[in-house]
């Protein structure tokens, strides 16, 4: 019996070696087989994020976009205000050319009242002669004498008289301002108490008148 365990334990002793090997050996095999595994790729920090050019690209179509519609905006706001304006000086415009029609209609009614108060009517001015006509005194809307008829005007037949020449303001045949006015710029009067005597009416003032281009005629 004693024999037999010696025997044993010598056995034991003799394979711990040998199994102490093949447990290293397995362990280094493990060993060198993760060693050869090739690691898992990295995920980039920040996957998914837009690179910086992306950033700077997509400012710049926001920023052109909103330029674009403050441009769109500014236009319709300056059309409108054009319009706007465009509507002011034609109503301006209408007003400025009614009050001149009323100025005009209140200083011919001002000449009929005046010359019928002091005893004048109108003539007919197709029934006028020029030798009646010329030398004749004119008279402005305030019944002041501006100047005199001096010659008549004939239209393109050489016949028909189409307007006056009038000399306005100066003294003793000097300094007098020569115009020419159309037959319809006249009011010609007749005296209701001597057929034979004429005035002549306009609606414009010695001012205006003088200011008008001399007659070169």
């Amino acid at each position: 019996m004693k024999r037999l365990i010696a025997t044993t334990a010598l056995a034991l002793v003799v394979a711990a070696p040998a199994y102490a090997a093949g447990m290293n050996a397995d362990s280094d095999a493990k060993v060198e087989t993760g060693a050869s595994t090739p690691p898992a790729a990295a995920m980039p920090a920040d996957a998914g994020e837009p690179s910086l050019g992306e950033k700077t690209e997509a400012a710049a179509e926001n920023a052109a976009e909103d330029t674009g519609e403050a441009i769109d905006h500014a236009a319709e706001e300056t059309g409108e205000a054009m319009d706007a304006a465009g509507q002011k000086i034609e109503s301006a415009a209408d007003a400025a050319a009614t009050e001149a029609d009323k100025a005009l209609d209140s200083a011919d009614a001002e000449l009929d009242a005046d010359a019928d108060a002091e005893g004048w009517a109108n003539a007919d001015a197709s029934a006028v002669t020029s030798e009646e006509l010329e030398g004749v005194d004119v008279f402005d809307a305030s019944n002041e004498d501006i100047g005199e008829v001096v010659e008549l005007t004939l239209g393109d037949d050489g016949a028909t008289v189409n307007g006056a020449v009038i000399d306005v303001g100066g003294f003793l045949g000097l300094g007098e301002h020569r115009v020419a006015l159309s037959m319809d710029e006249l009011k010609i009067m007749r005296s209701t108490d001597d057929a034979d005597e004429l005035r002549v009416y306009v609606s414009a003032s010695r001012e205006q008148l003088e200011s008008m281009p001399e007659y070169e005629g």
